[in-house]
């Protein structure tokens, strides 16, 4: 993989369970034959404020055993809302064109004060220097104090595209994508101890201070991908407990729009965060220019490899790129939107020699000819993560109050996120994800930046 292929994502892994019943005798599943509207939706509204409530209240408990420490306020709100619709409009002599529309929303609230006696002193704290260990830090007595946060995130994306798909054996050929991403972070920090050791002097400096952050992220995008030879990510027919690979030359281009930024960082905080930023970036191969300061504007970056330039003035190059997936179908028997049990194959990428369990599965259904859903499962069977298979007139509905319910008009379809997930993982888009995760990861200098884990692939057009 070349040095530009720096796959980073962002996809929401939370919900209720499903079980599976035990699968049938061994079957197969032949390439689909459809019709110009033949349509699948799948996906699921989440109450996260009920899914983090048995955590809190682990908390909860160890802080009433605790005598050193007082909870004064612990509660996290929330809810998130996936949903996706596939439907093909057209079916030419040798390929259909599909289209797809999604959405991704989530709005959430953490709000927390602690109150202690094991919060550090303010003040300077002379160390002693060792010949041998150098700096040696003094003690800091404790004293009782409080502290608060109260942060908000807003997000939705969305994406409204065309793929073409060969009749013959079910190969993407090529997609078009519209996304958009908009993201708001507001961050509320009162009486937050702050650390700092002095090398050169010696010494400990224990602050306390509050800070108001607010994250801010607005970018559309077009997306053109062309697969030659078309990627066989199905490989037809589907068998149980198969293994096999898929791999094609993706030409990928387009172009990228918008606004990343952050307000309520100190002058040096900025500073070293387009440091550390910049030096990640030139450390993965990449030059890239327009890092310098908030807010960044993504029509002003231009991102190159040695002599090839591949994003500059909003323009994504005509990029070659790679694809080789390594996937492995296991058949289960499932409950899709008719109300009645069906075969499906769960797909994922071959889990690494040795691993186990939790593992994420696309659901292909050979009856519907689509993937139908997303399950991620604890063991074979029992479920934690779902998007289930419903009608896709339901699904139509949902995108369409999604969309209302986080703020984007109807109108509006493009998002990102959804992008990150699709093969060919080129990572241009890097700069987008690598900004907004690490200014949530960086509260305080000194922090180093992190960037994300990277997910499994899902098949193209899901």
């Amino acid at each position: 993989m070349s040095r530009p292929l720096l796959a980073v994502a962002v996809i929401l892994a939370i919900v209720t369970g499903m079980v599976l019943s035990p699968p049938p005798a061994a079957a197969q599943a032949p390439v689909p034959a459809h019709a110009v509207g033949d349509a699948v939706g799948f996906g699921a509204d989440i109450d996260i404020g009920a899914i983090a409530a048995p955590f809190l209240e682990q908390i909860l408990a160890l802080d009433a055993a605790n005598d050193n420490i007082t909870i004064n306020e612990l509660n996290f709100t929330g809810s998130a809302n996936i949903w996706v619709t596939m439907e093909v409009v057209e079916k030419a002599t040798s390929y259909y064109t599909i289209r797809e529309e999604s959405v991704e929303g989530l709005s959430a609230r953490f709000v927390t004060s602690v109150t202690s006696d094991l919060f550090p002193q303010a003040g300077v704290y002379p160390g002693t220097v060792d010949p041998f260990l150098g700096c040696v830090p003094s003690f800091i007595p404790f004293t009782t104090g409080t502290s608060s946060a109260d942060v908000q995130v807003t997000y939705i994306s969305t994406s409204s595209g065309l793929s073409k798909w060969d009749v013959s054996d079910f190969a993407l050929r090529e997609s078009r994508t519209n996304y958009t991403v908009d993201l708001r972070v507001t961050s509320s920090l009162r009486n937050v101890p702050n650390i700092e050791l002095s090398t050169t002097a010696c010494e400990v400096i224990v602050t306390y201070e509050d800070s108001e952050i607010t994250v801010s992220v607005d970018v559309d995008a077009e997306i053109r991908v062309i697969y030659v030879p078309a990627l066989d990510y199905f490989d037809f027919p589907i068998f149980d407990n198969e293994t096999w690979t898929a791999s094609s030359d993706a030409t990928v281009g387009g172009r990228i729009a918008g606004t990343i930024d952050v307000t309520g960082l100190d002058p040096d905080e900025e500073a070293a965060y387009f440091d550390t930023l910049n030096s990640y970036l030139a450390a993965s191969g990449l030059s890239v220019t327009g890092l310098t300061g908030f807010p960044i504007t993504l029509q002003h970056i231009t991102v190159a490899v040695v002599a090839d330039t591949y994003l500059d003035g909003g323009v994504i190059d005509d990029i070659p790129v790679p694809v080789a997936l390594a996937l492995h179908a296991r058949e289960a028997r499932m409950t899709l939107a008719d109300g009645n049990f069906h075969t499906v194959y769960l797909i994922s990428s071959v889990p690494a020699t040795g691993s186990m369990f939790p593992q994420c599965s696309w659901v292909y259904s050979p009856d519907d000819g689509f993937i139908v859903g997303y399950n991620c499962e604890i063991q074979p069977g029992v479920s934690f993560f779902e998007l289930g298979n419903v009608q896709p007139g339901i699904a139509d509905q949902e995108i369409a109050d999604t969309k209302s319910t986080y703020g984007i008009g109807v109108a509006a379809a493009n998002p990102l996120v959804d992008f990150f997930l699709k093969p060919p993982f080129f990572g241009l888009l890097l700069i987008v994800a690598v900004v907004v995760v690490s200014v949530l990861l960086v509260r305080r200098r000194g922090r180093r930046v992190m960037a994300p884990s990277v997910p499994p692939p899902p098949p193209p057009g899901a």
